[in-house]
């Protein structure tokens, strides 16, 4: 496998995670703080990243991470799970499952509340090293709510237009001199529009921290959500008129009802000299119940009329996770050094029984669900039960080389395979195997007191599914990356940051066209995306002003007859600020008001690149008023101008919402 980018550097400990919420390298963070359970990859050598606070997290409210898109550079809405998942694209590539704590999130279609949510950050690179099989385009890591023994105690209504409502409450205090715990919990329905879809979900944290030992600790977690919201069958591209907008292609007749669960254990240590070992374990059960009635996205244009489809689903998923590392914070000849060895596994099972639904016909311009008798439509089995495996065992080391550089690599060997059973094959055998070596290289030397530059490559993979004219698995996609940057802090308020940055991915399975068996695939396929990142950061004692900008090109080339087109879904220029000016820091007035933008470039919907949306913007103010030290009034517009866009491929984006809430803490 070759080599490839990324942004390097691994773990640090939630409780020395630094208050920045730039969207760059901070040079305030040139001292690295140690490797940590947490496992935030907080301050890789050379990364791009962009970390959002808690502050933030309260002042935006968000129900969903797309939400803050348009404060993460190189990101949009992604394309993928219709809704009833977190999709969110970064640098030209949909994002793969996000960490929580240090270890996977649930990886079933599963919506994390933020409200749950103590931070965010975003690493736009792979980690190869923690989590070796990923998206070039970057990680998203939460850190989530966590006992704390200060007594807090907060609860939120909110309200809006459309048609939502929402509620949150989170309790946090000691239990004794050793104990603490925390209770989270965050509530919503309404419907979305213009989808017309129910919003309905519930989410509830509960966590205990055992204090054993001043330098030890044990805690438990455990998560329930329901969600019911259905899938969202987007809209079509029609000829002549192009994307059907305000138009549901989608059954009233729908239902949707997730159940999840997770459990989770952590155990920290810290040793005097500089050492600290931790294990995390986690344990997550989704039970899930579809009825989804719309129509085939096909290709672009849509027929006329379409191919309706649906389909009838249980699915029963259990994912466990697990790793253990040790790390060191010390000093090697007087120069910082810190290292961590770690090992990991996941293991995942599916058994789904699902009818595909068809046998009927919708017309985009007017579509009409009535009279369709689900009794009446062609079923076909499609059940599958599935099983994946993965391994990882990783050495990473940062060190400081005198006072003007930093340099940090991590070597990771990766594992996994997949078994499946199913219609086709009623053996559960093996469909996908591979290993390897993943890795990452950075360095940063500090050019002057207020100026840094900043190099790093990676390489990470993803399983391949399928098999070749021969019946060899497929190998595994490869991730390579490269970034280089230049960090600059005129004062101690303002940061420029730039970033140039080449991905690739290799090995996309294809069609084999010189076999007539459909089934016969081969690893020929190539995505590339080249970008360079403006970002810059100023702020005064009432202003906190935060634009950013990227200009990126898609390119593939595996399909001589698509040679050098763009990919779908891509856009080539992508462009957001946030404003925030509070009044409380020169009058009484405990008023803060924000503003948000966000440009998406217009992108193609077609491989032959002969269907373009247009660029769009969204506008989103808020304002937050402080009643008193412990009440507080905000209100929130999102999409202010009631934009009618494409968020991605055939899924329109949200319509304008209005929402006011008010929250106590006592």
């Amino acid at each position: 496998m070759g080599w490839g980018v990324m942004a390097p550097w691994l773990a640090v400990a939630e409780q020395s995670l630094p208050p920045v919420t730039v969207t760059a390298d901070p040079l305030a963070s040139w001292t690295a703080p140690a490797v940590g359970h947490g496992g935030a990859g907080s301050d890789r050598v050379g990364a791009s990243r962009t970390v959002i606070e808690q502050e933030q997290l309260t002042t935006r409210s968000p129900q969903r991470l797309e939400e803050l898109s348009g404060r993460i550079p190189g990101a949009h809405v992604g394309r993928a799970h219709g809704g009833l998942g977190t999709a969110l694209t970064l640098r030209g590539f949909d994002t793969t499952v996000p960490q929580w704590n240090g270890l996977r999130d649930i990886d079933r279609l599963f919506v994390r509340d933020p409200y749950t949510v103590d931070q965010i950050e975003i690493v736009r690179g792979p980690d190869a090293v923690l989590e070796g099989v990923t998206a070039p385009g970057g990680a998203v890591r939460y850190r989530g709510r966590r006992p704390q023994h200060r007594s807090a105690h907060e609860v939120g209504l909110e309200a809006g237009y459309p048609d939502h409502r929402r509620v949150t409450a989170d309790s946090t205090g000691g239990l004794g001199e050793d104990w603490a715990y925390r209770l989270t919990f965050a509530g919503q329905d309404g419907e979305s529009r213009p989808a017309e879809l129910s919003t309905e979900r519930v989410h509830g944290l509960a966590g205990l921290a055992w204090a054993y030992h001043p330098d030890g600790e044990l805690r438990l977690e455990y998560e329930a959500q329901r969600n019911r919201r259905p899938f969202d069958f987007g809209t079509a591209v029609v000829d002549g008129v192009g994307p059907v907008l305000d138009t549901p292609l989608h059954s009233p007749e729908q239902e949707s009802d997730r159940r999840y669960r997770r459990a989770a254990l952590y155990w920290e240590h810290v040793w005097d000299g500089g050492w600290r070992l931790t294990a995390r374990a986690a344990r997550a059960e989704v039970e899930r119940e579809d009825f989804l009635l719309g129509f085939v996205s096909g290709g672009v244009p849509a027929d006329e009329p379409m191919a309706g489809w649906g389909y009838d689903v249980e699915d029963d998923y259990t994912q466990h996770d697990a790793r253990i590392q040790v790390e060191y914070d010390g000093a090697v000849a007087g120069q910082p050094l810190r290292s961590v060895i770690g090992v990991d596994r996941q293991q995942d099972e599916t058994d789904m029984a699902r009818d595909s639904l068809s046998g009927f016909q919708i017309d985009p311009l007017e579509p009409d669900f009535t009279g369709i008798d689900p009794a009446d439509l062609n079923r076909q089995d499609s059940s599958v039960r599935e099983e994946r495996k993965q391994h990882g065992v990783y050495f990473a080391q940062h060190a400081e080389i005198g006072a003007a550089w930093e340099a940090g690599f991590g070597l990771r060997y990766n594992t996994y395979e997949i078994r499946r059973e199913d219609r086709h094959n009623p053996v559960f055998g093996v469909v996908a195997e591979d290993s390897g070596w993943t890795g990452q290289l950075g360095l940063r030397a500090r050019v002057t007191d207020r100026a840094a530059l900043h190099w790093s490559l990676g390489r990470g993979f993803q399983p391949n599914e399928g098999t070749d004219r021969h019946g060899d698995y497929l190998p595994s996609r490869e991730s390579r990356i490269v970034e280089a940057g230049w960090t600059y802090r005129p004062e101690q308020r303002q940061q420029v940051a730039v970033s140039v940055f080449h991905l690739a991915q290799t090995n996309l399975p294809r069609e084999d066209r010189s076999t007539p068996d459909p089934e016969d695939l081969t690893a020929a396929g190539e995505k590339r995306v080249t970008g360079l990142e403006l970002r810059h950061q100023w702020g005064s004692a009432a202003w906190r002003v935060e634009p950013h900008a990227t200009v990126q090109r898609s390119r593939r080339y595996d399909d001589p007859e698509y040679r050098n087109h763009h990919f779908e879904g891509i856009p080539e220029h992508l462009a957001g600020v946030e404003l925030e000016h509070n009044f409380g820091a020169y009058t009484p007035l405990a008023l803060r008001l924000w503003y948000s933008g966000q440009y998406v470039g217009g992108w193609y919907l077609d491989d032959a690149n002969q269907y373009r949306t247009d660029a769009y913007v969204l506008h989103e103010l808020g304002a937050v008023y402080e009643l008193t030290e412990d009440s507080r009034w905000d209100l929130r517009v999102l999409n202010a101008t009631d934009e009618r866009y494409l968020a991605a491929p055939r899924v329109q984006g949200e319509r304008r919402q209005i929402r006011v809430g008010l929250t106590q803490r006592f």
